[in-house]
This record gives structure tokens, sequence and C-alpha cells, in this order.
């Protein structure tokens, strides 16, 4: 469609933003698909809004679905965020590291999959790290990034800027590297 009709496309884009942006208010997966009952309401309410035509049939469909799957890719952003800054306001003046997300195994044994991202209060300095396997060896490989955070909702302040990242394929060394920056107190 952005070949043959460049027009209708920045119109179809238009209406899955809009519609993306109604459905804001939804917090959860379950509230998203009691929305879809309602989704023509959706499309035409968008409609009438940006003050174009109806798409046709064949397409009106795909924008909708659109619409949904973006909303759905926003929600887990939303709720880690709630999170983290719930983990912030709950540390308070307490430990200088405050964990923000984690998921997976760092045990021993783990191989791929895991991540835990930090940051230190009051300053926002924040230490992503994971295990992912190393496309070489097929073994695996441990990682630090640094990253500046805002210390007020632990959101990353410039999402353009590359991470300094120190990748490890000891276990050990890698702990020791994550103990020697949380030691650190210079930036």
């Amino acid at each position: 469609m952005v070949v043959v009709n460049p027009h209708q496309y920045e119109k179809n884009l238009s209406l899955v933003r809009a519609m993306t942006d109604d459905l804001g208010d939804i917090a959860t997966v379950g509230e998203l698909v009691d929305e879809y009952e309602r989704r023509a309401d959706l499309l035409q309410a968008a409609v009438n809004r940006l003050d174009v035509a109806m798409p046709s049939p064949d397409v009106a469909p795909l924008l909708i679905d659109s619409a949904f799957q973006g909303r759905h890719r926003e929600l887990p952003g939303e709720r880690q965020q709630t999170e983290a800054a719930g983990r912030i306001a709950e540390a308070g003046g307490g430990p200088a590291w405050v964990t923000l997300a984690e998921s997976g195994d760092d045990g021993p044994e783990a191989a791929t999959g895991f991540l835990r991202v930090e940051m230190r209060l009051p300053d926002g300095r924040g230490m992503h790290t994971y295990v992912d396997i190393d496309a070489t060896t097929y073994r695996p490989l441990y990682g630090i990034e640094i990253r500046q955070l805002d210390p007020a909702t632990g959101e990353q302040i410039d999402a353009r800027a590359r991470p300094a990242r120190t990748e490890f394929t000891d276990r050990v060394e890698w702990l020791a590297a994550i103990a020697d920056v949380k030691a650190s107190s210079d930036d």
C-alpha cells in the first residue's frame, strides 16, 4: 500500500495510532480482550475524530487488530515502569542499589535468559546484567551494561545512548565485576 497509495497508507497509520491511543486506559490483557468486543465502535470513533473515510471492509479488521496488538505490546513496559517506580519509592533512602526488574536464573547452571536491572540511589546510575549465549561458542556469555537512569522513575534518560557494555565468558569474573561496579562510588 505504501507504493500504490501512500496517502491512504498515512491515513491508515493515523487510524491505527488513534485507536491505540484510545486504548491507553486499558491496563490488563483481560481488559483489552473485553474491549475487543467494541472494536467497531473504536474504529468509528477514530474515523470521526480524524475526519477521514471509513476504510474498506477488507482493510478495517487489519487496522483494528494492529491497534490492539500495539496496545498489547505497550502493556508490559508500562507495568514494569510502574513496578520500578514503586520499588524506588519503597527503597527511599535505604539501600544504595535497588532492583528494578529481574527475570530468569543467574545461578552457576544458567545458560541464557537471565536479566536484572538495578539502579544506584540517588544518582540513577543503572546496571543491566544478563546471561546470554555466545553465538560463536554456544557457551554462556555474561554481560554488564551501564546506563544513566532517571532516579525517580528508573527510565533510561537517553534511550538513544549506547550503554557501556562489558562481556565475560567466566561467571566468577562477571560476578566480581558486578561487585566492583556496586562498590565504586565514582561515575
